[in-house]
């Protein structure tokens, strides 16, 4: 099975550079979690300006 692998922060976060080229054995399970987090509850033009987590939940209750 291919994935295909998208640039998901165009911009960097508080934890550092976080660009394309980042290698993620840089970064701790904390900083990735952190990272994660703020991901997932930044606002989406595409979810009404939801974010994934509250979407998430509302399918799944």
């Amino acid at each position: 099975m291919q994935s295909k692998i998208y640039t998901i922060c165009p911009y960097p976060l508080n934890t550092g550079n976080t660009d394309e080229k980042s290698n993620f054995n840089n970064y701790s399970a904390l900083d990735i979690r952190r990272i994660q987090h703020k991901i997932n509850k930044r606002p989406r033009e595409k979810l009404d300006f939801d974010n994934p987590v509250t979407i998430f939940y509302k399918l799944v209750a």
